[in-house]
């Protein structure tokens, strides 16, 4: 009965939050995995007490009524199939959205931190993409940009209404937000090389990077990929990889470039190619860019060329087709494949 379930206490509640609240978000710790939630649907948070957690009701008595509640451990184990352990759900997470409130068991939940938005990045479908539409994972955001291990400073932001079982109507995508300073700089001075380059070249053509993904054997490809030089922020030999609770057949994590996570794919088994990676000591990251702001990152063998863009000829081959490229091109140095950035980012293949 309803008299026989005890009160919960009350954390904080939003009249706590401070002004800018559309960059604000909350650590939320579901076991091992702790994710972010922006406030703009925060009621208020509840510390549960032993009885509330072992309770089997699905609602629960709040100082302000009696709402459903949600366990995130189901909803990650359901949505992301992330196996969770040590999950004791003390805190229960008040959502209200168009006059319904919804509560979602976590096991805590941190005060709210303002966040720039040059931090806050969509998540790219080609790591995570859900079939129903609604998409449970948002954002990637980089809580700690000054945090030196980048494990400390790289969480997915979830929707608490698809956490939820709400109705999620269809919203316009995201304007691209700012970069962090230290990816527009180095875009910039990639940029300004770029531009030296040309002025440099007596033909009026650009430049490509051309090069083997590093999963591909270069005895069975008789092509060689490329991108043009201005797509291409940056070539590394090592980067950390960040703990992933997501993956794919072709996502490979993030790394954190420049303050900016970085989905990693692997670029030989998106079109077509399944062999044993280069080791990683030989290895290079390409960290490319695509339109609005977003980023690409693949490895690819160390024996890489720039060179003037060659006077080519459609290509006709049909081992790509369908796999997510922009063209491919007979030139006197072979035949050259142009992978579409947009397309493998937004999972169109």
């Amino acid at each position: 009965m309803l008299t026989q379930t005890p009160t919960l206490t009350e954390a904080f509640h939003p009249e706590q939050l401070s002004a800018g609240r559309s960059n604000q978000f909350v650590r939320v710790r579901i076991g091992e995995i702790e994710l972010v939630m922006g406030t703009k649907y925060l009621s208020g948070v509840y510390q549960a007490s032993r009885q509330h957690r072992l309770t089997e009701n699905n609602t629960v008595l709040t100082p302000k009524g009696e709402f459903p509640v949600a366990s995130l451990n189901d909803v990650l184990q359901q949505k992301l199939n992330l196996p969770i352990t040590s999950f004791e759900g003390r805190a229960l997470i008040a959502v209200g959205v168009d006059g319904q409130v919804g509560m979602l068991r976590a096991d805590s939940v941190s005060r709210p931190a303002s966040i720039r938005p040059a931090h806050v990045h969509p998540m790219p479908k080609v790591a995570h993409d859900e079939s129903e539409g609604s998409r449970l994972i948002r954002s990637v955001v980089n809580v700690e940009p000054s945090a030196a291990n980048p494990n400390d400073c790289v969480r997915l932001e979830f929707d608490p209404r698809v956490a939820l079982g709400m109705t999620v109507p269809a919203e316009p995508a995201d304007q691209p937000n700012p970069l962090p300073k230290e990816a527009a700089s180095a875009i910039a001075a990639a940029v300004a090389a770029t531009s030296r380059r040309g002025s440099q070249d007596n033909r009026k053509s650009g430049q490509l990077l051309a090069f083997i993904p590093d999963d591909v054997a270069k005895s069975e490809v008789e092509q060689v990929f490329c991108l043009p030089l201005t797509a291409v922020a940056e070539v590394v030999t090592t980067q950390r990889h960040l703990n992933s609770t997501v993956s794919s057949d072709v996502f490979d994590g993030f790394v954190l470039w420049r303050k900016v996570p970085v989905p990693i794919v692997q670029l030989g088994k998106i079109f077509g190619f399944n062999l044993e990676r280069e080791t990683e000591s030989s290895r290079r990251l390409v960290i490319a860019r695509a339109t609005g702001n977003r980023f690409l990152g693949f490895y690819a063998q160390p024996q890489m060329q720039t060179m003037k863009v060659p006077e080519s000829v459609p290509g006709s081959n049909t081992l790509f087709e369908g796999r997510p490229h922009l063209g491919c091109f007979r030139t006197e140095l072979g035949e050259l494949v142009v992978p579409d950035l947009n397309r493998i980012l937004d999972n169109g293949f």
